[in-house]
């Protein structure tokens, strides 16, 4: 049996309006499947920030956008 559990997340104005997008081509049929789905791409990348003990590092600064 699948265990689920539900949360409540925030998202900015361009994630909402990304969001929205996604459901209205009809890509997604929900949500928690955009989200899903995001977290399906993190877990397939390696964590170079990650130490093998599980503790993290300080994340390389990104730039910002237009720089």
């Amino acid at each position: 049996m699948i265990t689920r559990k539900s949360i409540c997340i925030s998202l900015t104005p361009e994630y909402d309006r990304f969001d929205a997008a996604q459901l209205t081509r009809g890509r997604y049929q929900a949500a928690s499947r955009i989200f899903r789905a995001g977290l399906g791409l993190l877990e397939g990348q390696a964590e170079p920030w990650a130490t093998k003990s599980g503790a993290r590092r300080k994340q390389p600064a990104r730039p910002e956008q237009g720089e």
